[in-house]
């Protein structure tokens, strides 16, 4: 139930943002940052499925090239899950840090899917300053959207109960 509350979250993120930002403000990634948490402390078959769906939602929602936002979640996913064992992904700066990193690999992921696309005038390559303002954004707005989802964590969690 958790982690449909966490896709759940990154879809109303995705919706405020394509309703009342997009135009006005940079825009953020609300997905990808959804999509590293579920790598971050999930377990791979629940996770993966979590991240795939909100990423078919998010293409569905938003009306980018239908598979984009689904791979980009996907890999970001699986990126996150297989470093969990390396590094040590705790406290703001270093929430932010992260997110920027596999930002700009999916930035790079998502250029490359859309200058292969065919039809590039319904899909125009974003400019590097773009790129460069979304990563930024996405950067900014990680660790608030890590403590929305560790705040459902938390209120899904099931007391430890003590042997004597």
């Amino acid at each position: 139930m958790r982690t449909v509350l966490v896709v759940f979250v990154g879809f109303l993120g995705t919706v405020v943002q394509g309703t009342w930002v997009a135009g006005t403000l940079p825009t953020s990634d609300i997905n990808l940052v959804v999509s590293i948490h579920l790598g971050l402390t999930r377990t791979p078959v629940a996770g993966s499925i979590a991240a795939f769906i909100s990423g078919l939602i998010t293409d569905l929602a938003t009306g980018c090239p239908k598979g984009l936002a689904t791979g980009q979640s996907t890999i970001a996913f699986f990126l996150s899950y297989s470093l969990t064992s390396r590094f040590l992904v705790r406290g703001a700066p270093i929430e932010a840090l992260y997110v920027t990193a596999v930002s700009v690999l999916s930035s790079l992921y998502a250029s490359l899917v859309l200058a292969w696309l065919p039809a590039r005038a319904f899909f125009p390559p974003p400019t590097v300053l773009a790129v460069v303002v979304h990563i930024a954004a996405t950067s900014l707005l990680a660790p608030v959207v890590f403590a929305i989802v560790r705040r459902i964590d938390q209120a899904f969690e099931r007391p430890k109960h003590r042997l004597i």
